[in-house]
């Protein structure tokens, strides 16, 4: 989501248009306002968490106000972040005019900007919001194996959800994943448009070395059953048993583990 979110957004900024970005505050990412692009593109960043002493989570001291505060504390944390993204985005579409909002349905980060809109709340202006699906919270639960009767996917199931019943438009960058959703007619799954990730007119140097290219074989991503690790590690097995000086280098956090707080 990150990756896309980066690109598609300096492209628009770069072909003229206004982009603001709505982003989690962090250690790596520390102001919470930044201009890109000659002004048009501009990240908001608000905070939600960070690291606890035990590599747990605990709110960030920025976190504001007593409702974000609860939902950070609730079993489903994420909330907390949609919380401070929604009344944020309320602002902007005051503010700055906006015309068109495109949000994740994973954790849901629109939840609460679309719940009060559809209580009535918020500005009088409504913009459409465009839903993009990469992977709903129920279906990697499902895929890897994890506890769907947990608190935290039952939460994350409800708001996704309606995050997506409610969106104006769905859109997703895989057939697949449209198919899957058009199962669910209560998410009127038919009307999901698919438009695939941008991408590079022209490929970097590095994929245009071909097949006698020396170095390792870089895997990068979470280690996921859903994302096919399995499978890829007998892969990179059964290569090494013929070509035993191929290098395999692995970029990302495991989470193998069928119970997902292992991870």
């Amino acid at each position: 989501i990150g990756a896309y979110v980066a690109r598609i957004a300096q492209l628009l900024a770069e072909r003229g248009e206004t982009v603001h970005v709505i982003s989690q505050l962090w250690k790596g990412a520390s102001q919470p306002l930044e201009h890109r692009v000659d002004g048009r593109l501009v990240i908001h960043r608000v905070p939600c968490e960070r690291p606890g002493p035990t590599l747990g989570l605990r709110p960030h001291r920025a976190l504001g106000g007593p409702e974000a505060r609860a939902l950070f504390a609730s079993e489903y944390f994420p909330q907390a972040f949609a919380w401070s993204a929604g009344l944020l985005a309320e602002r902007l579409v005051v503010d700055e005019h906006i015309d068109v909002i495109e949000a994740p349905e994973y954790e849901a980060p629109l939840y609460f900007f679309q719940l009060r809109r559809a209580l009535g709340l918020g500005p009088s202006r409504h913009p459409p919001c465009i839903v993009h699906l990469h992977s709903p919270s129920e279906i990697i639960a499902r895929s890897n194996d994890w506890d769907l009767g947990h608190p935290y996917f039952l939460t994350a199931k409800r708001l996704e959800d309606f995050s997506m019943s409610a969106a104006d438009a769905l859109m997703c960058p895989s057939h697949h994943l449209a198919d899957e959703i058009s199962a669910r007619s209560d998410l009127r799954g038919e009307g999901v448009r698919v438009i695939h990730y941008p991408a590079p007119a022209d490929p970097p140097d590095e994929e245009r070395r071909g097949p006698n290219a020396r170095g390792p074989i870089v895997h990068v991503g979470r280690l996921e059953r859903r994302k096919g690790s399995i499978e890829w590690l007998d892969a990179a097995v059964a290569a090494a048993m013929t070509r035993p000086d191929l290098r395999f280098d692995f970029i990302g956090r495991a989470v193998l583990a069928t119970d997902w707080r292992a991870g």
